[in-house]
């Protein structure tokens, strides 16, 4: 009898193998170029974490695809999604387990991982738009001097002015 309840024992207690070695929570490290952002952490509509960039913070792992918020001033909202994978150990659970140790890792989430480093590159108010409005209006500009409907002085003063209002 003894000899039976020690296998049995250890496979209930091998069989929730992510759960002791994964844990049901993780640690995320977000960062944004350039630093120094405001982000927020969204599983299904809800909040579950704030960061400054770069830094990291602790979520409940789930099946669930967690999106990152980031805002810092003079940078359009950026966002970026953080998949839920499953954790390498669930499939040692499934082949030595069973379905014990995958329903225990299951219940406590345990079984799914998250990417552990996510980078938010950000994009400055107007950027890319204004460059391309800048490079079009210094093009109407060499038109301009090309045609000869402006002298040069006009052209250097104009295209200074034009550099300098970036």
């Amino acid at each position: 009898m003894k000899v039976v309840l020690v296998p049995a024992f250890l496979v209930v207690m091998l069989a929730a193998c992510s759960t002791i070695t994964e844990g049901s929570s993780q640690t995320l490290a977000v960062d944004s170029v350039p630093q120094g952002a405001d982000c927020k952490l969204e599983r299904e509509g809800l909040v579950i974490g704030q960061v400054r960039t770069p830094g990291a913070v602790v979520v409940q792992k789930t099946k669930r695809d967690i999106r990152v918020v980031c805002n810092k001033d003079g940078f359009a909202e950026t966002s970026a999604n953080i998949k839920s994978d499953y954790a390498a150990a669930t499939f040692g659970n499934i082949l030595i387990g069973g379905g014990i140790g995958w329903a225990i890792d299951a219940a406590s989430g345990s079984h799914n991982k998250y990417d552990a480093n996510t980078i938010v590159s950000l994009t400055p108010l107007g950027g890319v738009a204004a460059q391309a409005s800048q490079e079009s209006r210094l093009a109407e500009l060499q038109q301009l001097f090309d045609k000869k409907l402006i002298t040069q002085e006009e052209f250097d003063k104009r295209r200074v002015q034009l550099v300098n209002a970036q």
